[in-house]
């Protein structure tokens, strides 16, 4: 619960008002007012309400928010003719890029456990360039990390739709 209270407290401060979501949703207005303005309390809250609360962030907000960062990360990725990782930090939704000068360099690197690898090439595949199709995959397999659902799982999951 507590990502998607944080996911829900970042989507009541991202500027999009409770009017729009309510909207958006089909959620009650007052009950969506009600939580936005802080009558109601998170803890209070019906867990199906919290759900559709956290899954409109994630895929209304968070992405729109983001996917500048993607942008900028794939295009680094891209540029770059050897190895390189482009990662997801959980605790923000914003992407980077990492490049290094060879796979030793980027097998012995090491990250904090709030960052994900999305995607990656090694020295020999240096000229692999991240088109559309691969882009859609790596915004997918965001939503889904950042819905609480661990790499493995989301790899699992997304196999057949983009092989």
């Amino acid at each position: 619960m507590s990502k998607m209270r944080n996911n829900i407290m970042k989507l009541v401060k991202s500027g999009v008002t409770a009017h729009q979501v309510a909207v958006d949703t089909g959620l009650p207005r007052n009950t969506v007012y009600r939580i936005f303005s802080g009558e109601t309390k998170l803890d209070n809250v019906k867990f199906s309400t919290t759900e559709i609360l956290n899954k409109y962030y994630i895929e209304e907000v968070w992405i729109k928010m983001n996917i500048e960062s993607l942008e900028q990360a794939i295009k680094e990725f891209n540029d770059w003719d050897k190895a390189a990782r482009i990662y997801l930090d959980t605790t923000d939704g914003y992407f980077n890029t990492d490049v290094y000068h060879n796979d030793v360099q980027m097998v012995q690197s090491i990250t904090d456990e709030r960052y994900v690898a999305v995607y990656e090439k090694d020295e020999i595949r240096g000229q692999l360039r991240i088109a559309e199709k691969r882009k859609a995959y790596i915004v997918k397999y965001a939503r889904l990390v950042l819905d609480g659902w661990e790499p493995m799982q989301v790899e699992d999951y997304l196999v057949n739709e983009f092989v």
